[in-house]
């Protein structure tokens, strides 16, 4: 089952109106950083300037070296995000942590590691999408770093790009000078 990210609500008086995203929102880059050099089953992480709480997504591209790829679970361990692979949703999630602005880092996404690979705990590799693996997640307090628990397949050369991105910040609605008082008749699609 795909799950879709609801990117952007946009209050219009007494009406609610979503738009919900086929892919991950992509529309600001907020921050990228090449990695070499990534240590197998450690944290790879992103540092930036301080984001606000809110909807983001976090991408691992370029492959460089042997492999890597993010840990995580192939059952829904994080119901307000959705993992993904080449721009299509997944039906599981990525292990992820964040880091509060003044604080130390911290679990976000938390699916605890186990003796043997299953559903439950499973290493999604780049080497084995055409383009990306990444995570939406829901940053619930201004964070200054994200990043992914990583296999290497025990390699030591292996690197990747890390991006965060969030969705466009405003969407225009433009009224038609009239009021529906029929909430059947109000529609998201």
């Amino acid at each position: 089952m795909l799950k879709k990210s609801i990117f952007t609500i946009v209050l219009i008086g007494l009406f609610a109106v979503s738009a919900i995203a086929a892919g991950p929102p992509k529309d600001v880059k907020l921050a990228s950083k090449a990695l070499a050099n990534v240590v197998d089953n450690g944290w790879t992480i992103l540092e930036f300037s301080a984001q606000p709480p809110g909807l983001y997504y976090l991408e691992m591209t370029d492959l460089t070296g042997a492999s890597i790829g993010c840990w995580g679970a192939k059952a829904d361990k994080y119901p307000d995000g959705s993992a993904y692979q080449d721009g299509e949703a997944l039906s599981g999630d990525f292990k992820m942590q964040y880091t509060p602005k003044g604080g130390a880092p911290v679990d976000l996404i938390n699916i605890p590691g186990q003796g043997a690979i299953g559903d439950d705990w499973f290493p999604f590799g780049l080497q084995e999408a055409k383009l990306s693996i990444g995570q939406t997640f829901i940053a619930p307090a201004e964070f200054v770093s994200a990043g992914f628990s990583t296999p290497t397949w025990n390699t030591a050369n292996s690197g990747c790009t890390l991006t965060l991105y969030a969705p466009a910040s405003s969407s225009s609605v433009t009224d038609n000078g009239k009021i529906t008082s029929t909430w059947g008749k109000l529609k998201t699609e």
